[in-house]
């Protein structure tokens, strides 16, 4: 196993957090997958839990680490696939809806790598379905807000942004003291191009936000939907900047630090 590769995903999906709040994560632990691979046998032995789904996401993600002509790439994403696969089909798996929902999304992006769309379609048909129910059932908005991230993204891959604009425009007014909905929405209103009603949104959501890696996210994107109207988003990557330098020294991030200070044309401090 390359230990070298694997800590460099992980400290790159950690990274990531901060930049990309929508964005779902995993951050899997577990055994290996393959005695094919000859590794040890007893590392064959990744459990039907959400650990090891987890776990052949992260196998597939190594795999496309990998130089394409790799003999073990195609292999590890193949047994990765159908292991995974294995594990949605037990019923009786220790998953919840959101363990169950990671996984489809996992097992939908390795099937579009490997150049199988339609069978990626069909997970996240699945993963939407198992959303739906989830959300049908919870107690209360709240509860059922848990579940906006991944209806979001689903619907956004499924190339059905209305819905997601439905659903959040819904949970804002339900929810209008929560930052969480008009953050969503302001992303989806960009993926549709309404620049204005996007900017709007995400104004909403940072009026109510303290100063954490979470806002550092939320500027971002606000960035993005300015750049896009064609206006200076200088004042923003001044404040993405100071509360970065703000944040306790083991959540800070110097390579983002680096690359806005470059926009601003600042030095490096």
């Amino acid at each position: 196993m390359d230990v070298a590769l694997l800590k460099s995903e992980i400290q790159k999906t950690y990274s990531a957090v901060s930049q990309e709040p929508d964005r779902d994560f995993m951050f899997p632990t577990g055994r290996s997958w393959a005695e094919d691979l000859e590794y040890p046998a007893e590392l064959s032995n990744v459990p039907e839990s959400a650990v090891g789904a987890d776990f052949q996401a992260y196998t597939a993600g190594c795999a496309n680490e990998l130089p394409k002509d790799d003999p073990d790439a195609q292999k590890m994403r193949e047994l990765a696939i159908a292991r995974l696969r294995e594990i949605l089909a037990k019923a009786d798996a220790p998953l919840s809806a959101d363990d169950r929902s990671d996984a489809l999304a996992n097992l939908s992006e390795m099937l579009d790598v490997a150049h199988r769309h339609p069978e990626a379609v069909k997970a996240m048909q699945e993963r939407a379905q198992i959303l739906e129910q989830a959300a049908a059932a919870a107690p209360d908005a709240t509860t059922a807000s848990t579940f906006d991230p991944h209806r979001t993204d689903t619907n956004l891959y499924q190339k059905e942004p209305q819905k997601a604009e439905k659903l959040l425009a819904a949970r804002e007014k339900e929810m209008p003291s929560d930052y969480n909905p008009p953050a969503r929405l302001a992303r989806v209103y960009f993926e549709e191009k309404k620049l204005p009603e996007a900017e709007a949104a995400v104004d909403r959501a940072l009026s109510m936000m303290p100063k954490s890696q979470r806002r550092i996210g939320i500027l971002g994107l606000k960035a993005k939907i300015l750049k896009a109207q064609g206006k200076s988003t200088d004042a923003v990557l001044h404040e993405q900047l100071d509360v970065l330098r703000s944040l306790p020294a083991p959540q800070r991030n110097p390579d983002l630090e680096a690359k806005i200070s470059e926009q601003l044309g600042l030095s490096k401090k």
